[in-house]
């Protein structure tokens, strides 16, 4: 499900399923709820969208949640302006000790936050028109705290409900993985409908192992382009076609991130890592160009399509 309505598999294509255009982080109880100036971002957007356009890119899985600066009006208009098709989220983004989760949200229970992002769903983000693609949530490192674990429980279950996948923010500690697996598994709900946002950072590999196994997607989704980060994707990689993994896993590069708060939106990191960077290591590291298209067309289809993944 994209700003602009639903898709095909052949209409998906190539896709970068973890992508940010603009973020606010001023915190869910300042935030503006959307209406961004697009006059003041399309300059600085639109030309990386066209760029990934020209590279072969079809579909952007833009991640940045509500209360963190969700636009859907802004991504509908960069997505008619660019041709990018972009995919938006329901959810609330519960890391930074729940700075983005409203207070009043806070105070819900886990099936009353689940009715709001069934809501959305349904019948759209607010009066937009624009429909959400997918859960988004994050939780805290270490051991998930008690909003963290009523987010994870509330994905759940608005998932049983819509079928949405629902995309944590989970990074590099392993034992929130697991026990994130562990409530949606509570909740009927198959790891197959979780993904293990940033798993990148995870430092030993073999923590990622109860989580594949478990059947969850796996997104190494922090791609730079500097040896260092190019070294540690490609590393990932080899881990997973090692195993027999491949079909569990994303790629992308978490760049982008217009801030409103910085002159002219800061830094906005390009999404171009992949060809100019990814793509030449991986070839030398054993990788082929048809495991990187499976990762990037046929497993990013299959993590974003909306079905019920239940147990």
């Amino acid at each position: 499900m994209t700003v602009n309505g639903p898709i095909s598999r052949e209409q998906m294509g190539m896709t970068l399923t973890h992508e940010h255009i603009l973020v606010d982080f001023v915190g869910a109880d300042k935030i503006r709820a959307g209406g961004y100036d697009y006059a003041t971002v399309s300059p600085r957007a639109i030309p990386h969208l066209k760029e990934l356009g020209e590279l072969g890119l079809n579909t952007m899985v833009e991640c940045t949640p509500a209360y963190v600066g969700r636009d859907p009006v802004l991504l509908k208009r960069l997505s008619s302006e660019t041709g990018i098709q972009l995919i938006t989220n329901t959810g609330f983004y519960g890391a930074r000790e729940g700075m983005f989760v409203p207070r009043a949200a806070q105070k819900l229970t886990a099936r009353q936050l689940a009715t709001i992002w069934v809501e959305e769903s349904t019948n759209g983000i607010r009066d937009t028109g624009v429909f959400p693609g997918f859960i988004k949530t994050a939780v805290n490192p270490g051991p998930i705290t008690e909003l963290d674990r009523k987010l994870i429980k509330a994905a759940a279950i608005a998932h049983r409900a819509t079928g949405l996948t629902i995309h944590s923010h989970t990074g590099k500690t392993p034992v929130s993985a697991y026990e994130q697996i562990e409530i949606i598994r509570q909740q009927g709900v198959h790891p197959s409908a979780w993904v293990w946002v940033h798993a990148t950072g995870v430092e030993d590999h073999e923590d990622l192992r109860p989580a594949f196994e478990a059947g969850a997607w796996i997104s190494f989704d922090n791609l730079r382009p500097t040896e260092q980060a190019v070294k540690r994707m490609t590393g990932c990689i080899q881990y997973a076609k090692a195993n027999g993994w491949m079909r569990q896993i994303l790629v992308s590069h978490d760049a982008g991130w217009f801030d409103p708060a910085k002159p002219d939106g800061g830094e906005h990191r390009p999404y171009t890592a992949y060809w100019t960077h990814l793509v030449p290591a991986a070839r030398k590291a054993g990788i082929s160009e048809k495991d990187l298209e499976l990762v990037t067309r046929d497993n990013a289809f299959e993590a974003m399509k909306i079905h019920k993944r239940l147990l």
